[in-house]
C-alpha cells in the first residue's frame, strides 16, 4: 500500500504532466490558428497552408502582425492585434520553457529548469505545472474569440 507521501508524490506528477499536455494542445491550436488565418489572408489553399508557411513561431507571429497591420484599418484595430500578438509571443515564452526545460515533476507542484539560449543564464520556476495550465487555459481565447482584426480583413 502506498503512504501518504507516495500519493501526494503521484498526484503532483499526474498534475504536472497534465497540465504540460493542456498548454501543449492549446499552443498547437493557436499556431494553427495564426497559420490558418494567415493562410487565408494571402488566398493560399489549406492544403498547401502546411507545406507553405513552415516558420518558427515567432517568425509566424511577425508575419501575422505584418500582413494584417498593412490591411487594417482604424488605430483600434491595430492596437488590438498587437495585443493579439503579443499574447502569443508571451505564450511561446512558456512554450520554450516548457518544452526545453529540465521538469522535475515531483517537486513543488512542478517546478523547472531552463537555460535561456539568449544570455545562457539558468532559471528555475517552481509551480511551474499551474503556471502552464493557467497559460494554456488563458490563452484559449486565442483561439476560440473571433480574431475580430484579422476577420474584419477578411470580411467578417
Amino acid at each position: 500500500m502506498s503512504t501518504p507521501e507516495q500519493m501526494d508524490e503521484h498526484a503532483t506528477r499526474e498534475a504536472t504532466y497534465r497540465a504540460i499536455g493542456m498548454f501543449i494542445h492549446q499552443f498547437a491550436s493557436v499556431e494553427w490558428a495564426l497559420r490558418y488565418h494567415l493562410a487565408q489572408a494571402v488566398k493560399l489553399s489549406p492544403v498547401h497552408m502546411d507545406i507553405i508557411i513552415t516558420h518558427d513561431f515567432a517568425l509566424l507571429c511577425t508575419a501575422v502582425a505584418v500582413t494584417f497591420s498593412d490591411k487594417l484599418k482604424t488605430d483600434a484595430d491595430k492596437k488590438q492585434l498587437k495585443k493579439l500578438i503579443s499574447q502569443c509571443r508571451a505564450m511561446n515564452d512558456t512554450r520554450v520553457k516548457v518544452v526545453h526545460g529540465q521538469w522535475f515533476p515531483f517537486m513543488e507542484g512542478g517546478a523547472v529548469t531552463h537555460r535561456s539560449r539568449q544570455n545562457l543564464k539558468s532559471e528555475s520556476t517552481i509551480e511551474m505545472a499551474s503556471a502552464a495550465g493557467e497559460a494554456g487555459a488563458g490563452r484559449r481565447r486565442l483561439v476560440y474569440q473571433p480574431l475580430r482584426p484579422i476577420g474584419k480583413v477578411r470580411g467578417g
